[in-house]
């Protein structure tokens, strides 16, 4: 055996890859023939192409070989069914239609043996179409003029395909569908626009959203008309921001919110809060009143109870008056006389 044949590309790409009006156009044909990407585009242009080339070369070319290659040209082009005009001028005027149109897929398609053009060629390649005696299961597969009569479907019941006729009524209904959608001002096929009155403006619409959100049944009739589910607060009724806030955070302290403030008499300064506190820690008993300004004693004083304390002697409750208190110089007549 021999070396396995080399692959070589078939076509070639387009020489700019963003054309918008080429690319337009091999979209469209890429829907109407069920093609399955841009490559069979290019393969049928890229044919065209050298079969122009070559009708363009014979035409200036003289003798008897340039007679014979024409003749060959011309005849496969027509076994093909690819050329309709025999001659040279016919081979320059060919089109990437003349090609598409001679495909299996698409001939398929066109005798009815298939409901859409990708069904057909789901059909191809599943190997439910015959061309004469042989399955063929290319989709790109170029049919004879002499064997197109012969393309027949295998394995496949007639119940599954429609008939021509209910083709044509369903390509008529989409047809008349497409043309309503078209048309600007109007809404979708079968429904009537509203009028002015009603259509709602953005304010109603943002303010049912708004009733809804908060579980309020929206009022069918504009205000004044019907009744409303909940009528509106007054003024008193209405909660200021703050008390709002004051009650969403007790809540969250979990505490019970006060009904009422208390009055500027009862409320009690930051002082008397730290020394009450600083009572409570030493687990002494709060005295109710405050001891007056006598009682207060000194801190001379205090330290003279110290100190006789440490000296085991008694504290003295009550000081001596001035004229009780004797000077040094009496003290020393007094116990003169004595002697």
């Amino acid at each position: 055996m021999g070396d396995p044949r080399k692959k070589r590309k078939k076509y070639t790409g387009p020489s700019h890859p963003w054309e918008g009006e080429r690319i337009q156009k091999e979209n469209e044909l890429v829907r109407e023939y069920g093609l399955k990407n841009k490559k069979e585009v290019w393969k049928a242009k890229s044919a065209v192409g050298e079969y122009r080339q070559l009708a363009r070369n014979l035409l200036g070319a003289t003798g008897e070989e340039a007679e014979k290659e024409a003749r060959e040209l011309l005849n496969k082009l027509t076994r093909l069914g690819i050329l309709n005009n025999y001659s040279l001028e016919g081979v320059l005027a060919l089109t990437i239609d003349d090609i598409l149109n001679r495909r299996l897929q698409t001939i398929v398609y066109r005798k009815g043996l298939a409901n859409s053009v990708k069904q057909a060629r789901q059909f191809v390649t599943h190997r439910h179409v015959a061309v004469g005696d042989n399955l063929v299961n290319v989709p790109g597969y170029i049919v004879p003029g002499d064997k197109e009569e012969r393309i027949r479907t295998v394995g496949i019941s007639q119940d599954m395909i429609k008939k021509p006729e209910e083709k044509a009524e369903e390509l008529k209904e989409r047809a008349g569908v497409k043309k309503a959608w078209k048309k600007p001002g109007e809404g979708r096929p079968g429904r009537e626009r509203p009028g002015k009155d009603e259509i709602k403006k953005p304010q109603e619409v943002k303010e049912r959203a708004g009733v809804k959100k908060a579980g309020v049944k929206p009022d069918k009739e504009k205000s004044g008309e019907g009744k409303t589910d909940k009528e509106k607060p007054e003024k008193d009724e209405i909660k200021k921001p703050e008390e709002v806030k004051e009650r969403v955070d007790v809540k969250k302290a979990g505490v019970k919110p006060e009904k009422e403030k208390p009055e500027k008499e009862e409320i009690k300064k930051p002082e008397e809060v730290k020394e009450r506190a600083g009572v409570k820690k030493a687990g002494e008993r709060h005295e109710k009143e405050k001891p007056g300004k006598e009682e207060i004693k000194k801190p001379q004083e205090e330290k003279e109870s110290a100190g006789v304390k440490k000296a085991g002697g008694t504290h003295e409750k009550e000081k001596p008056e001035k004229e009780e208190i004797k000077k040094p110089e009496e003290t020393i007549k007094d116990e003169q006389k004595g002697k």
